[in-house]
């Protein structure tokens, strides 16, 4: 009961936002001794099919846009390798100054992401923009979704619930694409799988819910506060760790 708890929170929120839930995840199933080894391949089929209900329903709203995650995509894979080749000769706790460091610049374009000049770029970047998110992606072990949201809102003209929708249909590409890798790799035991995937599935159906009925300005400031949760928690890390 408590994973298909765990799943049902963390889906609802990022279903809601515009972001995988396994920043929820993660830590929820190491609180409760769950095996390192295990948690990324059940939390990654989690997610997958959480952005899959989400994305399946936000195209029967036309809310987002599918080609702009796939065009996003074709960077993002390359790139993610990349960040994590170039992660291997970091030090931790100079991973997680650059970390906080740029979890605060984000938080800055968040608040005042109405005043910036809206610069509105050609598709033919987006490969190029999903690169950069890659590499970055990869060497601080993020998702793209937390990037990718505010750079829809200054460089694509999205609104907030538009690029919540475009972010989870990347969400759902690249996580596919590792549950697939996982699986060619041997990694089977899908244990906690059984009880998180119901709460996946009906957590995208309660985040989804509540994203029609939000404003972008609701959306916006929850978003906004998520940040500032894992920058307050990187924060006390580079600290006391």
């Amino acid at each position: 009961m408590n994973y298909f708890l765990i799943a049902l929170l963390s889906c609802s929120i990022g279903s809601f936002v515009g972001l995988g839930g396994d920043i929820i995840i993660i830590p929820l199933l190491l609180s409760l001794g769950v095996p390192k080894a295990l948690i990324s391949i059940n939390t990654d089929l989690t997610m997958l099919f959480m952005t899959f209900m989400s994305t399946f329903i936000y195209r029967k709203r036309h809310q987002g846009d599918f080609k702009t995650a796939v065009l996003i995509a074709i960077g993002i894979i390359p790139g993610a390798s990349l960040g994590v080749y170039i992660n291997s000769f970091i030090t931790v706790h100079i991973f997680n100054l650059f970390f906080i460091i740029l979890l605060f610049i984000l938080i800055l374009i968040m608040f005042f992401e109405k005043r910036l000049p809206k610069i509105i770029l050609p598709n033919w970047t987006k490969p190029f923009v999903g690169l950069s998110i890659g590499i970055i992606s990869g060497l601080f072990g993020l998702g793209g979704a937390i990037m990718l949201i505010p750079i829809l809102l200054i460089f694509y003209g999205f609104d907030q619930k538009g690029a919540s929708a475009t972010t989870l249909s990347l969400v759902f590409i690249s996580t596919f694409i590792t549950v697939s890798n996982y699986y060619f790799r041997g990694y089977h035991n899908l244990t906690y799988c059984i009880f998180m995937i119901p709460g996946a599935l009906l957590g995208s159906k309660i985040g989804t819910f509540f994203n029609k009925k939000a404003s972008n300005e609701l959306i916006s400031l929850s978003f906004k506060l998520i940040l500032i949760g894992i920058f307050i928690k990187q924060l006390i890390m580079l600290f006391y760790i």
